[in-house]
């Protein structure tokens, strides 16, 4: 059994900081923040809470009744979520007006988290049941903007997809690896709740899991990297995916990337950059398309997807 993406969407808050507005008060320049990373500008939310982010995404979904009554399941990842109680996900069901017969939950895998609620929602969905997965982030709220190692990395950003289950074929690869000084982010009771990251541990990590994970998924497959239309990867740093490319010899163009207009959004990155590719028209049916998540935890997810 597999998924079926029907719709993406995708929301970005107004508000655009651009690299040069780091440099007033930070030892950081254009520069060396778009040479290491690739990441030019990013979008931080003003007034938007996660909640208008995600409320912006199921409007953009445009849903016909018919497939507002075949909603299943609704699933959001979020690191920065309005509140615990009631979940996001929750949220999702008031905005649209779902059914109540749904299952709706909410999930922190961080930078992996959308691609682990694609393959969780296959799991919940029966066979031309409807979901929603929706990657949201307010990382602005949660970064300390006088730490020059995380404050130019992360924007702001929610997308998501409404998937239906069918009998397409499907693969996926994930695990953890706990690490608890790569990337944290402290008890939310504390005063002061900032990510706080090991950039070279991190890096390392993610070069090594990119390739291993969706190597992992071609095999079940029986394809190659080549086979691939699309890797729609987490956008964290350039450099990272550029290496999987290298690994594999194939052009860069496999690995679209937006992260030089919108930085890392951690769980939003990866239905941002597939919702752009898609209103691009650069997806065509029958498409072999991998989600590859990677990030805090550490954790990783590598979902495949017939278009």
């Amino acid at each position: 059994m597999g998924l079926e993406i029907k719709k993406t969407s995708s929301y970005l808050p107004e508000k655009i900081v651009e690299n040069s507005e780091f440099e007033k008060y930070l030892d950081t320049s254009d520069e060396w923040i778009s040479s290491r990373t690739g990441i030019k500008v990013r979008h931080f939310a003003k007034n938007e809470t996660t909640s208008y982010m995600i409320s912006k995404v199921c409007e953009g979904f445009e849903l016909t009744e018919e497939e507002r009554h075949k909603i299943k399941a609704v699933i959001v990842s979020s690191l920065t979520p309005d509140s615990l109680m009631p979940n996001m996900a929750c949220h999702v069901q008031n905005f649209l007006g779902l059914n109540e017969d749904i299952f709706a939950t909410d999930i922190n895998m961080a930078c992996s988290g959308f691609a682990g609620g694609v393959t969780l929602i296959e799991g919940i969905l029966q066979d031309g049941d409807y979901g929603i997965v929706i990657g949201a982030e307010k990382l602005s709220g949660i970064i300390n903007l006088n730490d020059r190692n995380t404050a130019v990395l992360f924007g702001d950003g929610a997308g998501g997809v409404l998937v239906k289950k069918n009998n397409d074929v499907s693969a996926c690869d994930f695990g953890a690896s706990y690490s608890a000084d790569a990337l944290k982010l402290r008890d939310f009771r504390e005063s002061e709740n900032y990510v706080s990251m090991d950039g070279k541990k991190v890096y390392r990590f993610a070069v090594d899991v990119i390739t291993k994970s969706i190597e992992n998924v071609l095999a079940k497959l029986n394809k190659k990297p080549e086979d691939i239309t699309y890797f729609i990867s987490h956008q964290a740093n350039e450099k990272i995916l550029k290496s999987a490319c290298r690994k594999w010899s194939v052009p860069i163009d496999k690995f679209p990337m937006n992260l030089q207009s919108v930085g890392n959004t951690s769980s939003a990155s990866i239905p941002l950059i597939l919702d752009e590719v898609n209103k691009k028209g650069m997806l065509k049916k029958g498409d072999d398309v991998i989600f590859c998540g990677f990030g805090g935890g550490l954790t990783w997810v590598s979902y495949y997807v017939k278009w």
